[in-house]
């Protein structure tokens, strides 16, 4: 990362819906100066002294409203350099027991996406996309989420926690 990156925690919360795994993703409104109109994991910029942890929860409880003290913090995954924004950031991974229940901030989410678990292991759920940003067009992947597309840092990172659950749903093998 740059000498003068902010340091941003983001959190991958695990819950159960209607008998699966999903992860509560938020659509960021057209006002919001980072990242506008772009579907994000909930998190932000640290404030003095916190932790990833602390950062990561308390950024899903500001943004959508339901409590982290339900959420049990399991692990990490990589943290990830934004340079389109200057972030670093840290994601944290945490399970629930139950379906939370969102009360979204209007100022910081335009709307919830659930992204199910079996979307996310699914290969025919992964495409690319042009973008185009200051005089440049590249290639991009994303993960498709009914209408929705997650790419970018939060795309990036969605993908390996794909990686880590799928290693983690192999059977070893068994010899003989």
């Amino acid at each position: 990362p740059a000498w003068d990156a902010r340091m941003a925690a983001v959190l991958i919360a695990l819950y159960p819906r209607r008998g699966e795994w999903c992860i509560p993703l938020t659509l960021r409104p057209a006002h919001m100066v980072d990242h506008a109109r772009q579907i994000s994991l909930p998190g932000g910029t640290h404030e003095a002294d916190e932790t990833d942890e602390q950062c990561a929860l308390r950024e899903y409880e500001e943004e959508l409203g339901a409590a982290a003290s339900k959420l049990v913090t399991v692990g990490y995954l990589s943290p990830v350099y934004v340079f389109a924004s200057n972030f670093y950031v840290t994601p944290c991974v945490a399970v629930a027991e139950q379906t939370p229940a969102f009360e979204p901030n209007p100022h910081e989410v335009e709307r919830v996406v659930e992204l199910p678990l079996s979307v996310l292991l699914d290969p025919v759920c992964r495409e690319t996309h042009i973008r185009s940003r200051r005089g440049f067009s590249f290639q991009t992947c994303h993960i498709c989420c009914g209408d929705d597309r997650i790419w970018g840092a939060t795309g990036m990172i969605l993908s390996e926690a794909a990686q880590v659950i799928a290693e983690s749903l192999e059977m070893p093998h068994v010899s003989g």
